[in-house]
């Protein structure tokens, strides 16, 4: 058991320095037509899943690829979107269904946050809530 220690240890330390410095969303020089359609395939069948994590990690990815190209059809994707925030399994799912589903509703209101870079899923719904409670607020306070 001693003499497993230290490779132990080190394959940890190899670990660990070689997954910090990974970033959660791809660069958008990253995607390419044929990937865009690839991704959107592999994220609508994610959606999917019983396994809520699964889910809330698309619908995270999407909203980035919807932030990098607003003008980009996800029809399908919308369609699904929109369902899970009304019919998710759970409220977490919903809300964060719902904040993308503002997304592509609405691609105008989150330009600000387009090029803005998070570092992880809790990061980009943050973002999206606060910009969608700014625009809701700031429409509905006194002239």
């Amino acid at each position: 058991m001693k003499s497993y220690t230290i490779p132990i240890a080190i394959l940890t330390l190899v670990l660990l320095s070689t997954s910090y410095g990974q970033k959660y969303f791809p660069e958008q020089t990253s995607y390419s037509a044929t990937k865009i359609e690839v991704a959107a395939k592999h994220y609508f069948h994610s959606l999917d899943s019983e396994n809520e994590g699964i889910i809330i990690s698309a619908l995270a990815q999407i909203g980035r690829m919807k932030l990098y190209f607003p003008e980009e059809n996800f029809t399908e994707l919308e369609k699904k979107i929109e369902d899970l925030s009304i019919n998710g399994p759970t409220t977490n799912i919903r809300y964060r269904a719902f904040l993308v589903s503002n997304l592509f509703h609405n691609p105008a209101t989150f330009a600000s946050i387009y090029d803005a870079t998070f570092e992880d899923s809790d990061a980009l719904f943050t973002a999206l809530s606060d910009r969608l409670n700014t625009t809701l607020l700031g429409s509905n306070s006194p002239r």
